[in-house]
C-alpha cells in the first residue's frame, strides 16, 4: 500500500504563505481576506468574531470564528495558512477553561462576547 505522505507534503509546501498568525481560543479577532468579485477586481473583505474553536494542529489549523450581528448568528471557518488572510488582529483576548466554546452560540449579545 502506497503511502500519500509525499503527495501532500509537496502540496502543503506549495501553499504555505510563510504567515503565522498567533491567536487563541477566546479572542476576539478582525480577520481581512480577499474576496475576488467579478473577472478581475479584487479588495479585502473583514469579518469580526470570536474564535469558538482551533482545529487540527500547526501546518493545517483552523479557526472558527462565531459573529452575531443582530438576532442570528454567522459562523466561518478560516484555514489559518491560508493565502487569502491578509492580516489578523487580536481586538480582545481573553481567557478560557475549555477547548471548544460551542455553548456561545446559544448566548446572544454581550454575554456572547463579555
Amino acid at each position: 500500500m502506497k503511502s500519500f505522505d509525499p503527495y501532500l507534503k509537496h502540496f502543503e509546501k506549495k501553499t504555505k504563505t510563510g504567515k503565522t498568525w498567533q491567536f487563541k481560543l477566546g479572542d476576539y479577532i478582525k480577520v481581512g481576506f480577499t474576496v475576488i468579485e467579478g473577472t478581475q477586481k479584487k479588495r479585502i473583505q473583514f469579518f469580526q468574531g470570536i474564535v469558538i474553536a482551533i482545529r487540527s494542529s500547526n501546518q493545517k489549523q483552523k479557526m472558527v470564528t462565531l459573529r452575531r450581528p443582530g438576532s442570528f448568528s454567522i459562523e466561518r471557518i478560516f484555514p489559518s495558512n491560508s493565502p487569502q488572510i491578509q492580516n489578523l488582529q487580536i481586538l480582545q483576548s481573553q481567557k478560557f477553561r475549555r477547548s471548544k466554546l460551542f455553548y456561545l452560540r446559544k448566548s446572544i449579545g454581550k454575554a456572547a462576547f463579555g
